[in-house]
């Protein structure tokens, strides 16, 4: 009786409604249909009030046993209580545990569909790139040839070949030569007999 905190003496000829220990009715009922049923109840489940008025779980091993030609109930009880609580607490931390595993799976679902889009998103933008490069290739390797062309272009119309020398006052006939050759006008050629 230590375990309900009752001194023996306290306990001896009184039955559990007697102490206000009881199991509820709805507990007691099933107990009884079974020690009826059975002759015994194995590990059943029983919220018991001990003497300070706390409620607690015990586990209730029951048998009908015969003494004298009179029927006893022989019952004994293990606390289990705390084991209760920490199945419990168990059972919250595990449940946690799954809604925080269940939450962070969703959040690294959504990064990697994320991750994957940004990734087809890149794989285009290089594809994209690549094809810009070759067309600037294209057009760099066209504009090189055209500014060659030109460039002979040019050589063939103002082609100063025949014309000998090289100094300050040539190369700046030269290039009075070339701002005007483009133009259709009339040029007056001043100097020396045999300058123009």
């Amino acid at each position: 009786m230590n375990t309900f905190g009752y001194a023996k003496n306290d306990a001896i000829g009184k039955t559990p409604e007697e102490l206000n220990m009881g199991p509820n009715p709805e507990t007691r009922a099933k107990i009884i249909a079974a020690l009826r049923e059975q002759g015994s109840a194995r590990n059943v489940e029983v919220l018991l009030n001990v003497k300070s008025g706390e409620a607690r779980v015990f586990s209730a091993n029951l048998d009908v046993v015969e003494i004298a030609g009179q029927k006893y109930v022989l019952s004994s009880y293990e606390d289990v209580s705390d084991r209760k609580k920490a199945e419990y607490a168990l059972q919250m931390a595990y449940a946690e545990l799954e809604k925080r595993v269940r939450e962070r799976t969703e959040e690294l679902v959504r990064a990697n569909k994320q991750l994957s889009q940004e990734v087809v998103e890149r794989k285009e933008a290089e594809d994209s790139l690549r094809v810009s490069y070759a067309e600037i290739k294209q057009l760099k390797d066209r504009f090189r040839a055209e500014n060659i062309y030109l460039k002979q272009e040019i050589d063939q119309e103002y082609n100063f070949s025949s014309i000998i020398g090289e100094s300050d006052a040539l190369q700046y006939v030269f290039f009075r030569v070339e701002q005007v050759a483009p133009q259709d006008t009339t040029v007056l050629l001043l100097g020396e007999t045999g300058t123009g």
